[in-house]
């Protein structure tokens, strides 16, 4: 759980979608967090990595994916 104040005051406490075992925080531990002003239940730790990592999977796996889709398309034009 995260709890922060919002420059306006108003105390959010939420849960992060992104977690780890064990956890890289302790409870009273204090992190730097960057919220989004419009929407102020939307945050993200600043030091955290892992959002950046399963962004770079993801992305792999769809450029492997289309790299593999144009390689097979190819050959069937190419042997058909």
């Amino acid at each position: 759980m995260v709890q922060y104040t919002t420059d306006a005051g108003e105390t959010i406490t939420k849960k992060s979608v992104y977690g780890t075992n064990p956890p890289k925080y302790s409870v009273g531990d204090i992190i730097n967090i960057y919220y989004n002003p419009q929407k102020t239940d939307e945050f993200y730790i600043a030091d955290d990595n892992i959002g950046k990592i399963v962004r770079i999977v993801f992305m792999l796996v769809g450029i492997g994916a289309i790299f593999i889709g144009v390689l097979v398309g190819t050959l069937v034009w190419i042997f058909a």
